[in-house]
Parts: structure tokens; C-alpha cells; sequence
């Protein structure tokens, strides 16, 4: 078994930050999935399970809480399809007797979900979840370049910080210098 080492961390699962912008994006994306599906519920997560943001009338602890066994069943989807060969499971459909759960990957980094009752229609919500899947790919884009410009601003920041903290300890400037060394005054 792998130990989990510094630099072996999935890169899907580390932490993306999604903007205020990005989020008003995803939530008006799930705002019309809901409404052109009826669905019950709709929500964004990453394969963490962590939520992005949802749509319907649930509590954020139940959001939460399903979230989390979300992702888990799509993890063991993955290895399921790891077994069989197949690259990946894109979708995933769970039905009960009184809801249903639709599930799609995102460019492999967050699920969409849906969640709706037997008077919705899978294929309609399957061809709608897909529109969705192309939005929400151009905002988890989005997402993606604006994390890597805030972190090349962030490490020249740090950079420089830890430049100016360094001369700030061990640094001299000439009028310290003069007086750490006496003699230096007198030569002069």
C-alpha cells in the first residue's frame, strides 16, 4: 500500500478555492436545472464530498451528510470500473421508491447531483444534467486558472516576504553596520 507522502496527493481532491463570482455562476446553473427539471434537490460537490453549493429546501447538514455518502458511492463506482477495465463511470442512477438520484462527473473534479421524484422523466433530467456538465465545466475552468494565477501571485508574495524577512534578520544596513563596528567610524 502507497503511503500518502508529500507531492502524492490526488490532484482532484486538492483544495480548489471557488470565488464569489464562480460560486453566483454554480448557483445560477443549479438554479435552472431545478427549475427546468423539478427536481427535489440539485448540488455541486467535489469527490471529496465537500459541497459547493446546492439547490432545494434540505438543511446543510443533510447537504452535507449526503455529500459525503455521494462521493463514496462515486469512488466505489470508479473502482468497479477499474475492474472491469472501462476508464470511468461518467453517470450514476440510484432509484428508490420514492426519489431518484442522478449522478455526473464533471471533468472528473466535482459531481453534479440531482435529486427528483418519480414524475420527473430520467432522460429529460439526463439531457439537462449534461447541459449542465458543459456549464459547469467552463466554470470549474474558470476556477482552475484563477487559483493558479492567485497562486503564482501568492508565491512571488511569499518570496519577496521571506526575501525582505531574511535581510530584516541577518541584513545590515550601513548605519548598523557603523554601529556593530566601532572601528569602522574611526577609520573614516
Amino acid at each position: 500500500m502507497e503511503s500518502l507522502l508529500p507531492g502524492r496527493f490526488d490532484p482532484d481532491l486538492t483544495n480548489l478555492i471557488v470565488g464569489p463570482d464562480e460560486s453566483a455562476m454554480i448557483q445560477k446553473c443549479l438554479e435552472r436545472l431545478m427549475d427546468e427539471t423539478g427536481a427535489t434537490y440539485s448540488m455541486l460537490l467535489d469527490r471529496a464530498g465537500q459541497v459547493l453549493s446546492w439547490q432545494g429546501s434540505g438543511h446543510q447538514a443533510e447537504m452535507m451528510h449526503l455529500g459525503a455518502l455521494l462521493a463514496g458511492t462515486y469512488a466505489s463506482s470508479q473502482e468497479m470500473a477499474r475492474l472491469l477495465k472501462e476508464e470511468n463511470f461518467r453517470v450514476l442512477v440510484q432509484e428508490g421508491m420514492k426519489e431518484k438520484i442522478f449522478t455526473e462527473t464533471v471533468e472528473g473534479r466535482w459531481l453534479l447531483v440531482v435529486v427528483f421524484d418519480h414524475q420527473a422523466h430520467l432522460g429529460l433530467v439526463k439531457v439537462l444534467a449534461k447541459r449542465a456538465t458543459e456549464s459547469l465545466a467552463t466554470i470549474l475552468a474558470l476556477v482552475i486558472e484563477r487559483n493558479e494565477s492567485r497562486r503564482s501571485q501568492m508565491g512571488s508574495s511569499m518570496a519577496k516576504a521571506a526575501t525582505d524577512t531574511i535581510d530584516l534578520i541577518f541584513g545590515e544596513d550601513d548605519g548598523s553596520r557603523q554601529a556593530a563596528n566601532p572601528t569602522t567610524n574611526e577609520k573614516k
